[in-house]
C-alpha cells in the first residue's frame, strides 16, 4: 500500500526530473508516472485485478475501465488530454510544447485543477530553482506549464490512490 510520505517522495522525484527533462521526456515521464496510478487506482477496485491485467489495455482504455470503476468522470477529459499529447510526442517528430498545445491541456484541467496548478506556481515561484521566468502562470514557459499542469493530475490521482487504499484497507 502507498503511504501518504512514499506519495510525498516520489512527488518530489517526479517534480525534479520533469524540470529536468527536455520535452519528450517529460511528456513520456509523466504520462507513465500517470499511467501507473491509473493502475494502481484499477487494482484497488477491481474485484479480480488478474482478470484486468489480463485484458491487455492500452492507456485511454485504463482511463476507461477506472472511470467505469468510479473514478470521478470529470477527470476523463484531461487524462486523455494527456494520453493524447504523449501520443503525439511519439508518434510526430514536429510535436513541440508550445503554447497552444500546453494551452489545450490546461483547457481539459477540471477548475479546480487548475486552481490548484496556479496555487502551486505560486507556492513554489520564489522557492524553486526551476521556476525563473514569470509573475504569473500563464507567463511561464509552455514547458514549465505542462510540468506544473502534470503534477497537478499526479497529486490529484494520487489522492484518489491513496483514498481507495485506505478504503479497502477498512473493508478487509
Amino acid at each position: 500500500m502507498e503511504t501518504p510520505d512514499h506519495a510525498q517522495r516520489s512527488l518530489d522525484g517526479m517534480v525534479k526530473d520533469l524540470f529536468r527533462e527536455d520535452e519528450i521526456g517529460a511528456v513520456i515521464r509523466a504520462h507513465i508516472q500517470l499511467e501507473n496510478l491509473l493502475f494502481m487506482w484499477v487494482d484497488c477496485l477491481a474485484p479480480s485485478p488478474t482478470h484486468v491485467k489480463k485484458l491487455n489495455l492500452d492507456y485511454d482504455g485504463q482511463v476507461t475501465l477506472a472511470l467505469v470503476l468510479g473514478l470521478d468522470t470529470t477527470l476523463g477529459p484531461s487524462l486523455r488530454a494527456m494520453g493524447s499529447l504523449r501520443n503525439a510526442f511519439a508518434h510526430r517528430l514536429e510535436t513541440k510544447l508550445d503554447s497552444g498545445t500546453v494551452n489545450n491541456l490546461y483547457e481539459s484541467l477540471r477548475v479546480v485543477d487548475k486552481q490548484q496548478a496556479q496555487e502551486m506556481f505560486k507556492r513554489i515561484r520564489d522557492t524553486t530553482e526551476f521556476i525563473k521566468h514569470g509573475t504569473k502562470f500563464l507567463e511561464l514557459p509552455p514547458g514549465d506549464q505542462f510540468t506544473l499542469i502534470a503534477v497537478t493530475l499526479w497529486t490529484t490521482l494520487q489522492a484518489e490512490v491513496l483514498l481507495v487504499q485506505q478504503q479497502k484497507q477498512k473493508g478487509a
